[in-house]
């Protein structure tokens, strides 16, 4: 009997390990990965696959050690900087211990190489694109956990508690914490906390090397890989952001680009593929809200590694598992640059003469929202930019241009009027692109957002607020706020008139009701008292009537805290709707 149970037990021990859910971090790493001193090889020999469409630079050095940070570039003429090529990024890794990143952004380096001349989706792409990819930004931690020393170490080495002597679990920064996009509202400010955030938002050489990395480049688009330790967040995809009622304007856009990445990854120990986050996001001095903020970079961050049967994350596989993720990280890559190629927005910003601009604002009308710094355009005067087809407005130079953005990649030259010493970026950026929808009989869009005050009133000097139309207006209280008042200036004749109203507070949905306006003051009472910097009121005409609204002249001495009007230019006129609040 105790033969046959001694049979048995070895037969259960030879099984196991071939049941998935018995993987487990494995540590020290095994053969697959990288070492430390193989790196710098390694990126040599990725390269010296075809040195003629591939190279490698040192974008910056770690904080302590000053070890450095490298990145890969592919492109067909590797050697040349070229701003009429869009370009794309993708790192492996933030924090240390999550190493499945480095191994795919080499392997999706190497085989990209490989596939020049062989593979015409990949082909076409290296000719018309710049890919960059970066293993780690974090080098020092990357030492210890690849190298054998300290496993589940997430941070830099900074000597965060000033102590002089270096504890791998005590100091440190959190570096996908120490951005400066939301990180004075981030968490972990506790030094000596796993996700410590830091001092001050970018006080670590690393991040400061990304930012300016993303400054010289600003990326279409980038994934940054993660892996959770916990398991909270494996196998799911992030974008920007949902943070309550405040979702970013190309939230919907984001969203379809990272299900289509998500298709491609299966889970490690379920049926079925990554999961798309699209519930609330914590705000946090993250890469990816970063770069989306200040570049308009449509940005995913894809948490590689499933969880175990024990419930924690397996974010350092065995090679088997690993060679797994390379394979569908690999068909999650080209499923990203075939959506990114579709979406790709090519704008041209050039004078009379054919000579770029420089370095001059724009912005995507339709795509405004206060926490979205303003396109720049590149030596060339190129601006690269993700959207989804349709119809759009460029704001520059304080002018306003129709776009259509097509199926697949759309290129549009805009000459612009002004000549160069009368466009001011000050004045551009004073402007709030929140534009009036197009006409529903017309397909030309009407002329830039400004701000107008109530003057010289002309009752025969009338716009017609057609059925089906939306007004779309806006205001700037810069202060606590109670209740919202509004009044449309026109024929009372044309009253009762059923419109539905929707108001925005800094993005939050506050109001959202359908009213009967008799010809009175609207007034629109919050649930609390809050702090507005912008308000956006859209009204929509339900009834099937036209309804006839003052216009008026502007004046350049506009008093912002008195009366909005809406923004909208009519043949050098404003349209007869004020604002005001409590």
């Amino acid at each position: 009997m105790r033969r046959i149970s001694s049979q048995f037990l070895a037969i259960i021990l030879l099984i196991f390990p071939l049941c998935s859910d018995a993987v487990d971090n494995v540590f020290p790493l095994d053969d697959a990965y990288v070492r430390p001193w193989e790196l710098l090889p390694e990126i040599r020999e990725i390269v010296g696959i075809n040195p003629e469409i591939a190279s490698w630079r040192i974008i910056g050095t770690s904080g302590t050690a000053l070890r450095p940070i490298f990145a890969i570039k592919i492109s067909d003429h590797v050697t040349l900087s070229e701003p009429y090529k869009p370009k794309l990024l993708f790192v492996g890794s933030h924090q240390s211990e999550e190493v499945i990143g480095i191994e795919v952004v080499l392997e999706n380096a190497r085989k990209t190489i490989e596939a020049y001349g062989v593979d015409p989706f990949l082909t076409e792409m290296i000719e018309r694109y710049e890919l960059w990819f970066v293993p780690t930004i974090d080098p020092e931690g990357f030492w210890l956990v690849n190298g054998g020393e300290y496993q589940f170490t997430r941070k830099n080495n900074t000597d965060t508690n000033w102590n002089g002597i270096f504890e791998p679990y005590e100091d440190g920064v959190d570096l996908n914490k120490n951005y400066p996009f939301n990180w004075d509202v981030g968490e972990s400010d506790r030094v000596g906390s796993h996700y410590y955030k830091g001092t001050d938002p970018a006080s670590e050489a690393e991040v400061q090397a990304m930012m300016a990395f993303c400054e010289e480049k600003r990326f279409a688009a980038a994934i940054f890989y993660h892996s959770s330790a916990s398991g909270n967040y494996s196998e799911r995809v992030f974008f920007p952001w949902r943070w309550e009622n405040d979702l970013s304007p190309d939230y919907c856009g984001i969203r379809n680009l990272a299900q289509a990445v998500a298709d491609e990854l299966p889970r490690d120990f379920t049926p079925g593929y990554y999961t798309v986050h699209i519930w609330n996001n914590f705000r946090n001095g993250y890469a990816r809200d970063y770069v989306y903020s200040k570049y308009q970079t449509w940005p995913l961050t894809i948490e590689s590694g499933g969880n175990s049967s024990y419930g924690f994350g397996i974010i350092q596989p065995p090679d088997s598992l690993l060679s797994k993720h390379l394979r569908s990280h690999w068909r999650a890559y080209r499923a990203f640059l075939h959506h990114v190629d579709e979406h790709l927005l090519i704008i041209r910003l050039v004078d009379s003469q054919g000579e770029p601009y420089r370095g001059l604002s724009a912005r995507i009308v339709e795509r405004y929202h206060p926490q979205l710094e303003a396109l720049q355009s590149n030596e060339g005067g190129y601006i690269f930019r993700l959207l989804e087809p349709g119809r759009y407005t460029l704001a520059s130079g304080g002018e306003t241009y129709p776009l259509v953005k097509r199926e697949g990649a759309t290129y549009r030259e805009i000459v612009l009027s002004q000549k160069r010493k009368e466009i001011s970026r000050k004045l551009f950026l004073t402007l709030h692109e929140l534009g009036l929808d197009h006409y529903p009989e017309r397909n030309d869009f009407l002329p830039e957002t400004r701000r107008y005050r109530l003057d010289h009133l002309n009752h025969h000097d009338v716009f017609v607020f057609h059925p089906g139309m939306k007004l779309k207006l806006t205001a700037f209280p810069g202060r606590s706020v109670k209740k919202i008042r509004m009044k449309l200036l026109g024929d009372d004749t044309d009253t009762p008139l059923r419109m539905q109203v929707t108001i925005f507070a800094d993005m939050r949905r506050v109001v959202d009701r359908i009213v009967i306006y008799e010809g009175k003051t609207m007034s629109f009472r919050l649930k609390k008292p809050m702090e507005i910097e912008t308000l956006r009121v859209i009204i929509e005409q339900l009834d099937k009537k036209p309804y006839r609204m003052y216009k008026w002249q502007r004046r350049k001495n506009f008093r912002q805290d008195v009366f909005y009007s809406h923004w909208e230019e009519l043949k050098g006129k404003g349209i007869g709707v004020r604002i005001d609040y409590d």
